[in-house]
């Protein structure tokens, strides 16, 4: 099913789904359920929402995290998606992880949190759902530091909106 999540083919997601496919399952090679890798890979609101009418477990740990003791065990679910989901999700994917649950305040990548990865990338609707749902825009330090000093200071993708996050974040 991770391919045609690659493709963003809703018709093929629901075919997987219709005849049996687990999306809960692991992708032997990245460790991620089918949810985790939609988010990742930008899938629509409403193709994720199938996956959890179908029983995807958002919260899920992955890979050899259940194998680690409790005080690391959120880190290691969360940081590769916290990173990802900035980066190259979407606004929906991050509502969604909110309202199921996610800690928006885990860091990943660089210490980063979702609201720095989205200020970095220049994504306002990420930045928007994140504040709205109150998450901290606190300093982590090292490159990133606030949300606002990555908004003026990273600038990674070339036609981000830096202006509309700057604004939201000051």
């Amino acid at each position: 099913m991770k391919h045609v999540i690659d493709m963003r083919y809703g018709p093929g997601i629901r075919w997987f789904l219709a005849n049996g496919a687990d999306p809960n399952a692991v992708h032997p090679l990245s460790g991620e359920s089918a949810f985790h890798w939609g988010v990742k890979r930008g899938l629509d609101e409403a193709t994720l929402e199938l996956l959890l009418d179908h029983g995807a477990d958002p919260n899920a740990l992955r890979g050899a995290a259940s194998e680690i003791d409790e005080r690391d065990r959120s880190l290691v679910s969360l940081v590769s998606l916290v990173s990802h989901v900035g980066q190259l999700g979407t606004a929906a994917g991050v509502r969604l992880l909110i309202q199921h649950g996610f800690d928006g305040r885990a860091r990943g990548w660089m210490n980063a949190t979702a609201l720095h990865w989205g200020a970095c990338r220049g994504h306002a609707a990420i930045i928007d759902v994140c504040l709205e749902a109150g998450l901290p825009a606190e300093d982590v330090g090292g490159t990133f530091g606030t949300p606002l000093h990555t908004a003026k200071e990273c600038r990674w993708v070339e036609g981000g909106d830096y202006d509309a996050v700057i604004a939201r974040l000051e």
